[in-house]
């Protein structure tokens, strides 16, 4: 039996809205009574509360999927990044401080690292697995000196702070022009520096089977030789494999390193090396004059020579031209890449000159020198391990002055 309504002890006056019409047990908004099971009619007000309520949140969500899409990302500086803005999403400006490094594992790309430079500090910006794959395929790895602005999420640690990609698309890249700088006048105060180069690939040495070393190719311009290496990933990445053949003119996106205290220059990326656009001269064409000839240009001066005692660290990395008796010749021994070593001699004080196998081929095309000639060299002067050296990039650079059984004097 359903108790009686009489029965039950007064309570505190309440609204009517509020109670069971049939058994008077309180229900609030609920629409049916918790006590009898009888249907309750549901308050206008309190319906238009709930679809006001759940389009208020619809709408309010919408709004912030928006401005989290369209919002203006913060751009830091690099100095000011602290350990409470860790995994903040933010954008840094300014340039690549080194090429960026790519890494990979079975043919595929892993990672991505480089390092962004600003006026107050520097940090290391990662992307991984198909972020990096994105930014390779859509030529958005930058090399050193080039503008970047990244976006991304911190990761900030008492070792340093990081920058990891997470959308590919807002990595901008703004490519800047190198300087095309002789292979001569390259130093080792330009470690870490990029350039480009322009010459002649004279050789180029392949890894052993199996092992982790890079590809060595031997180029050489009007000035000098050079060291270019790099590894198997970035050779698979070249278009034109004739680019590495002996003999083609070719340049190149370097960067200047230093390696067991010798000069190299890396190649980062495939596409860094490409070939050497020939300068292209225009014919005359029908029913146009000729334009007049330019008078010849004045042929440039000849290097001074120097007496070999007068050369000290100061001329390091000039062109020097000196003379003197050949005192000992030793070729590479087999199986090495060592260059061949000239020692000239004159009075009392002597220089090694230093030249690879192709500038020695050429020299035999015509005579090799012998110990007992007078030579005439203009080449660099180097530093290597403390001693002085000269580096002879072309058979031209050694002139014959006299033969050892003739004896003569140095010709003036």
């Amino acid at each position: 039996m359903k108790p009686d309504p009489a029965d039950r002890p007064a309570s505190a006056p309440m609204s009517a809205a509020a109670r069971c019409p049939v058994c008077g047990e309180f229900v609030g908004a609920a629409p049916r009574c918790a006590q009898c099971g009888a249907a309750i009619e549901t308050r206008q007000s309190l319906r238009i509360y709930r679809i006001a309520a759940i389009l208020l949140a619809t709408v309010g969500l919408a709004l912030l999927f928006a401005m989290a899409r369209h919002r203006e990302i913060p751009v830091v500086r690099v100095g000011e990044i602290e350990r409470s803005m860790n995994f903040a999403f933010v954008r840094v400006r300014g340039e690549a401080a080194d090429d960026a490094r790519i890494f990979r594992k079975d043919g595929r790309i892993e990672g991505l690292r480089f390092t962004v430079r600003d006026e107050t500090g520097e940090i290391v910006v990662r992307a991984q697995r198909d972020r990096a794959q994105w930014l390779v395929e859509h030529d958005r790895v930058p090399g050193a000196g080039d503008g970047v602005e990244a976006a991304g999420s911190l990761n900030v640690t008492s070792d340093g702070a990081a920058l990891w990609i997470q959308a590919p698309d807002k990595l901008v890249v703004t490519r800047r022009a190198l300087p095309l700088k002789r292979l001569a006048d390259i130093v080792r105060e330009d470690a870490g520096r990029s350039f480009r180069i322009a010459g002649e690939i004279v050789s180029v040495r392949a890894p052993r089977t199996g092992s982790n070393a890079p590809w060595t190719a031997e180029v050489r311009d009007e000035s000098g030789n050079g060291r270019l290496v790099f590894f198997q990933s970035v050779r698979d990445e070249m278009a034109d494999p004739a680019l590495l053949e002996r003999g083609a003119r070719i340049e190149a996106r370097v960067t200047v390193s230093l390696y067991r205290d010798e000069l190299q220059l890396t190649l980062s990326r495939g596409g860094d090396l490409r070939g050497a656009s020939p300068a292209s001269s225009e014919a005359p064409s029908a029913g146009r004059e000729p334009a007049a000839e330019s008078p010849p240009a004045a042929p440039a001066e000849p290097e001074p020579v120097r007496l070999i005692r007068d050369l000290g660290p100061a001329d390091v990395g000039a062109t020097v031209r000196v003379r003197g008796r050949v005192e000992s010749l030793d070729p590479p021994r087999p199986g090495t890449r060592s260059p061949w070593q000239m020692r000239v001699r004159e009075e009392d004080a002597a220089v090694n000159a230093v030249y690879w196998e192709a500038v020695a081929e050429r020299l035999a095309a015509v005579r090799t020198p012998q110990v007992g000639d007078i030579v005439e060299i203009t080449a660099s002067l180097e530093d290597y391990r403390g001693q002085l050296q000269l580096r002879v990039g072309r058979a031209e650079q050694i002139r014959l002055l006299g033969a050892a059984a003739s004896g003569e004097a140095p010709a003036p």
